[in-house]
């Protein structure tokens, strides 16, 4: 059985780097990073993804970008895969996020996992 984690939304590089380390060190499968660009600032009924409608994640908290996080956490990694929960392909042009996706699997020998969606 393969276990994953998702990352926390933490903007402090140690606390990522402890965090992510001890994910490894535990076995996990895989690491996630959550890529939102912005969250609505006012309450919603509408999420089609939860009982009540309303988003889990908080205007407040930060959001790092998806990417770039997960490039920071390769370098501090070895054998963890590492995947975006999901990439919000509209926001980006598709060939360069193609791209971006690409040249990560590369830098990271194969251990990247593209999820992807509309938003």
């Amino acid at each position: 059985m393969e276990y994953e984690i998702v990352l926390p939304k933490h903007i402090n590089p140690d606390e990522l780097i402890k965090f992510t380390a001890a994910a490894e060190d535990l076995g996990f499968h895989s690491l996630w990073a959550a890529d939102h660009i912005v969250l609505p600032i006012e309450e919603t009924d509408l999420y089609p993804y939860t009982d009540d409608g309303r988003l889990t994640a908080n205007s407040q908290d930060p959001q790092l970008d998806a990417f770039t996080l997960l490039s920071f956490i390769a370098s501090q990694t070895n054998q963890i895969n590492l995947g975006t929960s999901v990439a919000i392909v509209p926001c980006r042009n598709p060939i360069l996020q193609a791209k971006m996706f690409a040249s990560l699997d590369v830098l990271t020998k194969g251990r990247v996992i593209c999820g992807a969606g509309v938003g």
